[in-house]
């Protein structure tokens, strides 16, 4: 379910909603590497449509510095957070949307940052 999920271009609703102390950033997931198996998925998607996906949500606990950590030391499948686009925001919602995923990315590259969250599915 999960490759099927990340295959989605356009979605009824968010993958993630990152939750910061006092806002929710609503993402969708993207694939950095093409796998073969998730190609023949892509072929099918009318059928991943009908699925029903639950929401991730981050709950943002803490910030860390990125020095002396090193991405060998990350483990899965690489996958980027994008600002979501999904059907139910409308259009000044996705514009807002859009400038908290900005604003939120370029402070933690500015400060050297990760974010640690922790996770539950809605």
């Amino acid at each position: 379910l999960l490759k099927q999920w990340l295959v989605l271009r356009e979605s009824d609703q968010e993958h993630v909603q990152i939750i910061l102390q006092d806002s929710v950033i609503l993402c969708d997931i993207r694939e950095c590497v093409v796998l073969p198996t998730t190609m023949l998925q892509a072929s099918h998607q009318s059928e991943v449509r009908t699925l029903a996906v639950e929401v991730l949500q981050l709950e943002v606990t803490h910030r860390l510095s990125s020095d002396g950590l090193s991405e060998t030391e990350m483990f899965g499948d690489p996958i980027a957070l994008v600002p979501s686009q999904c059907r139910q925001l409308d259009g000044a919602d996705k514009e807002r949307n859009q400038q908290y995923f900005i604003a939120l990315s370029e402070k933690l590259m500015t400060a050297n940052e990760y974010l640690v969250a922790k996770s539950e599915v809605n």
